[in-house]
């Protein structure tokens, strides 16, 4: 081989090798790249699993609470009947005694015995 062939042989080996430096530098970035794309997809996994934990321990806390709530209501809307009853029934009582106070007022003041409970002379005397 002759020394002018050498530079030739050489100028055609980097001929041929730059393709295969490309290609390697390709897969090494495509490599990098669903690296980090595992690396996220692993990492926003664990995120949604943990927040979806999170909301599921919220839910129940507010499932008992409203299940709580609601007992309480059912019991104070007993008692809220139970109260309304005893009120009605206090209020019958107070219109019949009513009735009643008239009714003996009218039988006094048509019988004529009706006399004022204050002298009229305090009456005067208070004006």
């Amino acid at each position: 081989m002759t020394e002018e062939a050498m530079p030739a042989q050489a100028a055609v080996r980097r001929t041929r090798r730059w393709p295969y430096i490309a290609t390697i530098v390709v897969l090494a970035a495509g490599l990098f790249a669903f690296g980090a794309g595992y690396v996220y997809s692993t990492n926003s996994a664990e995120q949604w699993r943990t927040t979806s934990e999170e909301t599921s321990r919220d839910l129940g806390s507010m499932t008992a609470d409203r299940d709580s709530l609601a007992q309480k209501n059912t019991t104070l809307t007993s008692q809220l009947g139970d109260t309304t009853s005893k009120l009605n029934d206090t209020s019958s009582q107070l219109n019949t005694a009513n009735d009643r106070i008239r009714s003996l007022a009218n039988e006094k003041a048509k019988s004529g015995t009706a006399r004022p409970c204050w002298p009229s002379s305090w009456l005067l005397r208070r004006r």
